[in-house]
């Protein structure tokens, strides 16, 4: 086979990719097949994204149409797409455009050798991905993980960032997160984590989810987690505090597109500020990391959200050494 032959041959499964998520209801099983077709190369990829902007461009039915005119003859039963459809295939094209650093070994290899994606998501947006198992994630501007299965587990490693987890239930392999010094185990559920300086935060939006902390110097801490809970923990691996209850509207309103705060310390403001920003802000004066904040904003207006709370505040911005700094104004 040519090399052009190869490319409309590729083509031409991206238009069917297109049209077998438009018209069917994909499980689990469809969505790691796609998954596994889209990441093959950047052949792949970037024919997908050819064939989704030119459904954006001709509007759905109408290109359904076309596409189908395109393939071989086959019985499509045409249908308009159900909402979460539309949502997931939106989701998996976001993380075509968006995600930067996946790396891919496509080479045979051996038994015992494990295949790593690795990825790490651009600030200023959300970045939706799904992996090769159908688990769908969502990041909060700039994050950095791998994710691989090996043996009868599913594993992600965490560097940084904000993550929220859609887990696909496979009772035959859990889902093992490594992060900041503990480890969260789950089945298939709902929950966000959190990595802030040497902290992490793990809240559970549905189902149960296990988290072990992992500083061997103590006695095992293991405590299991049910929607609407949270637990802190330090990169030692040591568990903070008390299980407790959070604002779900609140900590995940960043799902919807916005940051929601209500007297809320100015140090976790600005740490979720800077999961968007380029440059970080930072906090040297320890009265103001605890300075209560109350504010909302869409993510495409945080640094106006950032001027107003400056001016309410009495506070500014100072250049200093290559770093960006909050301080009061004097």
């Amino acid at each position: 086979m040519t090399a052009h032959d190869n490319q409309v041959a590729i083509e031409a499964e991206a238009r069917a990719w297109l049209i077998k998520l438009f018209n069917d209801s994909p499980d689990e099983q469809l969505k790691a097949e796609f998954s596994h077709w889209l990441n093959r190369s950047d052949k792949h990829r970037q024919a997908f994204i050819r064939s989704e902007k030119l459904w954006r461009q001709l509007g759905l039915l109408d290109n359904l149409a076309e596409l189908s005119d395109m393939l071989p003859p086959q019985p499509i039963q045409r249908s308009k797409p159900s909402i979460n459809v539309s949502a997931w295939l939106g989701m998996a094209a976001a993380a075509i455009l968006l995600v930067t650093g996946i790396n891919w070994q496509h080479k045979t290899l051996p038994v015992s050798q494990q295949v790593v994606q690795q990825f790490q998501t651009p600030e200023h947006t959300n970045t939706a991905i799904t992996l090769s198992d159908g688990s769908r994630l969502v990041s909060a501007g700039q994050a950095r993980f791998s994710f691989e299965r090996k043996d009868n587990e599913r594993y992600l490693a965490m560097q940084s960032g904000t993550l929220y987890f859609d887990i696909a239930h496979d009772v035959a392999h859990p889902f093992v997160i490594s992060s900041a010094g503990s480890r969260i185990q789950v089945v298939g559920t709902e929950f966000e984590i959190s990595l802030q300086d040497d902290q992490m935060r793990l809240s559970v939006h549905e189902g149960l989810v296990q988290l072990s902390a992992l500083d061997t110097s103590r006695a095992e801490q293991v405590v299991m987690l049910a929607a609407g809970q949270q637990q802190l923990a330090n990169s030692e691996g040591r568990l903070l505090g008390e299980v407790r209850q959070f604002d779900s509207k609140s900590t995940l309103a960043w799902l919807q597109g916005r940051l929601s705060y209500d007297g809320t310390p100015l140090a976790q403001v600005m740490a979720e500020i800077n999961r968007y920003r380029t440059t970080p802000i930072e906090i040297e004066d320890p009265e103001l990391a605890v300075l209560q904040i109350t504010t909302s904003c869409r993510l495409d207006q945080i640094e106006q959200m950032l001027s107003g709370l400056l001016l309410a505040h009495d506070l500014r911005l100072v250049q200093q050494s290559g770093r960006t700094l909050i301080q009061q104004s004097e």
